[in-house]
């Protein structure tokens, strides 16, 4: 078996995850390459027996768990395994309630996983505060990892909570970043002053091909001056 699709099926959170690590647990011998789980009420304990497999497994390549309550604990256990993992290129986490926790955990796993391509985290409310305090501190980290990371080519940020400050370390790591060739920041209460620094970025930035940014509080001045400098941006 090469795939595991149980999004949309009948089986239940317990049974899919069973199913899943079933498969899993064959360790050399598992052939399976796509794991999808998206929508299945997968939960942190779910995640947790998933993860226990993945840390040595070389065969799974996409990992779709959106739509799932896993929770910043779910994410930060996966991020963990997926530390060690040399064989996933994708990851979807959209709407999964991850976090600033999360989002951290996982920015921390990129700095050392160099083969994950792309990865979705779009409606996760990454930039809420936490109670640490602070605003987009998981957008910071995501963007200081980028300056380190020269593998990951696509990444999901829609509807986040950024604002203006996770514009700012957004447009400070495009200045740098040569190997994101999409990014997603729709929907993100970013201002034109927020445009002005990711136009900054894109501005020295050679690779880049699509920035999403619709449903963002911009002027026709922002909107034109991101159109100008990189031709890929879709705005309202």
């Amino acid at each position: 078996m090469s795939e595991l699709h149980i999004a949309g099926s009948a089986l239940l959170s317990s049974s899919a995850v069973h199913e899943a690590c079933k498969h899993l647990a064959k360790g050399p011998e598992c052939t399976l390459q796509e794991l999808n789980l998206r929508g299945k009420d997968v939960n942190a304990q779910d995640i947790a027996a998933l993860a226990s497999h993945l840390s040595e497994n070389t065969s799974v390549t996409t990992i779709d768990l959106a739509g799932n309550n896993i929770g910043p604990e779910g994410v930060s256990t996966l991020a963990a395994a997926l530390k060690q993992n040399r064989s996933v290129t994708s990851l979807n986490l959209s709407s999964t309630q991850m976090f600033d926790q999360g989002g951290k955990a996982l920015a921390e796993m990129l700095m050392r996983n160099s083969t994950v391509r792309e990865l979705a985290i779009n409606d996760n409310k990454i930039g809420i505060c936490d109670h640490v305090g602070g605003y987009a501190n998981a957008a910071v980290a995501l963007a200081e990892m980028l300056l380190h990371n020269k593998s990951l080519t696509s990444l999901g940020l829609g509807n986040n909570y950024l604002r203006d400050v996770g514009a700012k370390s957004m447009g400070a790591m495009l200045a740098k970043n040569a190997s994101l060739i999409q990014l997603n920041v729709r929907d993100n209460s970013i201002s034109p002053a927020g445009a002005t620094s990711l136009s900054n970025g894109l501005k020295r930035n050679t690779t880049l091909k699509t920035v999403r940014i619709r449903g963002n509080n911009l002027n026709h001045e922002a909107e034109s001056k991101l159109k100008a400098m990189a031709p890929g941006v879709i705005v309202p």
